[in-house]
């Protein structure tokens, strides 16, 4: 289990889907959305009832949140001050774990390569509001 602090509350979960981005691959999708206060990482997962009964759905979000606990994504910088919701789709369920392993990889790699809130040597998010809005220009001008 992820400690406490490196774990998404309740209320949480909507602001990260209504301002996070989603990437999807073959067995899980994931949203991140940035934060400003800490710089921890934290992790939630969803396992939709399409999935089968909860036995069945508990054992795989167990299976999944050990695979992030156990990766190095965990204390990746490029990550840092994010919240990521892991959705599980239902291939993920006849899975082998490297299979997981190589599909969390996978997302996680293109979601900090892809995602233009995410640069190298420094995190900065742009909302989708910043991206629409033109840039002001008083701040273009040099004096």
């Amino acid at each position: 289990m992820l400690p406490r602090a490196e774990r998404l509350s309740r209320t949480d979960f909507a602001r990260v889907f209504d301002n996070g981005r989603a990437f999807r691959g073959a067995l899980l999708q994931v949203r991140v959305a940035r934060r400003d206060e800490d710089l921890t990482t934290r992790a939630a997962f969803v396992a939709g009832k399409k999935l089968g009964k909860a036995v069945v759905r508990n054992a795989l979000r167990r299976r999944a949140r050990e695979i992030y606990r156990l990766s190095a994504w965990r204390s990746d910088p490029r990550l840092a001050r994010c919240d990521l919701v892991f959705l599980l789709a239902p291939p993920a369920l006849n899975a082998t774990r490297e299979e997981l392993v190589c599909a969390l990889d996978e997302i996680l790699e293109r979601a900090t390569r892809e995602n233009s809130a995410v640069k190298r040597g420094g995190m900065v998010w742009r909302s989708n509001a910043q991206k629409a809005a033109p840039p002001n220009s008083s701040e273009n001008d040099v004096a």
